[in-house]
């Protein structure tokens, strides 16, 4: 159960939400999300390997129709801070209701193969948030100039 809760899975929830209710910050934000996670899904994929349709559907599929619908609505000029605010929430939210064995979002302990860089969890959550927000701010400002912000 704990994996609906991995962060792919819930900003494409959010994506859905967001296309049927109209909610513009939804979409960006699950878009935004959805950018950097291709990449890393990828190379756990290749390293794993188990390639599942469902899989390929949450990461390609989404990130397909969320990057359609920022270009019809635009982007946002604080996208990249609702979805720093959204990473700090949902990190919290994964440590309080998912087991510890299971790591979801990365949130209880340093992934395997990264402990000889990090001599603590916090350290490692840490350096880690302090990547995220300004490669969030980075994908927002490259979003504003690939879809500006439309009025409509």
């Amino acid at each position: 159960m704990e994996n609906m809760l991995w962060m792919c899975n819930v900003v494409n929830l959010a994506l859905a939400v967001g296309l049927f209710l109209g909610v513009r910050w939804m979409i960006r934000v699950a878009v935004l999300w959805l950018v950097p996670g291709l990449p890393l899904w990828l190379y756990y994929e290749t390293l794993n390997g188990g390639w599942l349709l469902t899989s390929f559907l949450t990461h390609i599929g989404g990130l397909t129709v969320g990057l359609f619908a920022v270009y019809k609505t635009g982007s946002g000029h604080r996208t990249w801070l609702h979805a720093f605010v959204f990473f700090l929430i949902f990190q919290q939210f994964s440590r309080a209701f998912t087991p510890p064995a299971s790591n979801v979002n990365v949130a209880h302990i340093v992934p395997p193969g990264w402990e000889g860089m990090f001599n603590s969890y916090r350290v490692y959550w840490l350096i880690s948030t302090l990547t995220v927000a300004p490669t969030l701010w980075l994908l927002g400002r490259i979003s504003l100039s690939l879809f500006p912000p439309r009025d409509t």
